[in-house]
């Protein structure tokens, strides 16, 4: 009897009568993912760089010396740490700062249909997205998605500038928009920088960001990673995520789909304490993972594969221009979700 409940926790929250599965799909963005958002332009002319062409954007100050200039540009991240470290460059590590600040703050999503656009719709509310990009681009795809399809939950691990707090009543949201409490508008949240011994419970937002990612990942059946390297300056962050998974229940039935344009074999060096005997996939594109293939549906079509042998045809996303057609193709899931009661064809059955 014991060894048939503990057998039972491992399995994941899946209802073969209905083929749901409340299990969550936790998904990882680092800058990479942004880039490939971005990658065919903005309305703002503004590249999307990953963290060491960051330099190639900013002014550097003046008083800063020619080596440091360098190693900034060899390598952003490790020489950032160092300089933030240095207490005779406090005041060209706080310009370095402000100017990336003011830099993601402008930065649009184009109006047409954006990977962002298709990775929101693609999730249900049970399932989270967990980003270390300080750009506002994820959540402005969220809030231009959310009144056609109910969107994933989201947190933002380093902080972000299009978010904003009211740390009196414990209230997060749009920066700018009024506190449901105080009537004050939320107020800028700070960036994490990557330095390398960074504290994830020094600054109330971002703990509590830490907590609601930790929670969901020692629940989650399926794990992508996406634009995500796992740099030497997130070595707290990687043995936070590596420590939380290991505690998770469903891990050794759990799938880990890693999205990188690296060799697939540099990829599994990075990820592989994360993966739990071959149950990983490293693919090149968004488009190949269980996310497009199966949108709002990834976890219950790997469930009804792997634990039913049941397995459903690919339902994949097609690529739109217009965000009205998306939101017209999701109708035959939402309506699906709205009955509780999926058919792992949801397109098909309309002929």
């Amino acid at each position: 009897m014991k060894h048939e409940q503990k057998a039972r926790r491992w399995l994941p929250r899946l209802n073969p009568s209905t083929m749901v599965n409340d299990s969550p799909h936790v998904v990882i963005l680092g800058a990479g993912a942004s880039e490939a958002t971005m990658r065919h332009g903005n309305p703002s002319a503004q590249p999307i760089p990953v963290m060491n062409e960051l330099v190639n954007h900013l002014e550097l100050p003046e008083e800063l010396p020619a080596e440091w200039r360098k190693l900034l540009g060899a390598n952003f991240e490790s020489a950032y740490a160092d300089l933030a470290a240095d207490a005779g460059f406090h005041l060209a590590a706080a310009s370095i700062r402000q100017q990336l600040r003011g830099y993601f703050e402008r930065l649009r999503l184009p109006e047409r249909v954006t990977l962002y656009d298709e990775l929101v719709v693609s999730l249900r509310p049970k399932d989270l997205i967990a980003t270390f990009n300080w750009d506002p681009l994820l959540l402005q795809a969220i809030h231009r998605n959310c009144l056609s399809s109910p969107p994933p939950q989201v947190v933002f691990l380093h902080g972000n500038v299009g978010i904003g707090a009211c740390l009196q009543d414990r209230q997060l949201g749009t920066r700018g928009v009024l506190c449901p409490g105080c009537r004050k508008p939320l107020e800028p949240v700070e960036l994490l920088y990557p330095v390398r011994h960074k504290d994830y419970d020094s600054a109330p937002v971002i703990k509590n960001e830490w907590s609601k990612f930790r929670e969901t990942l020692s629940r989650a059946y399926m794990v992508t990673v996406f634009g995500y390297s796992a740099p030497v300056t997130d070595a707290v962050a990687r043995d936070a995520m590596l420590g939380t998974w290991r505690t998770n229940g469903t891990r050794e039935l759990a799938q880990i789909e890693i999205i990188d344009i690296r060799p697939a074999r540099q990829v599994q060096k990075t990820w592989r304490d994360l993966v739990v005997r071959n149950h990983s996939v490293v693919w090149r594109r968004l488009s190949s993972s269980h996310i497009l293939r199966f949108p709002r549906r990834s976890c219950d079509a790997f469930a009804m594969a792997s634990l039913q042998c049941a397995p459903w045809y690919d339902n994949p996303l097609p690529r739109f221009r217009q965000l009205d057609q998306l939101h017209r193709w999701l109708e035959p899931l939402l309506e699906e979700e709205a009955r509780g009661q999926f058919s792992g064809q949801p397109h098909r059955r309309r002929g």
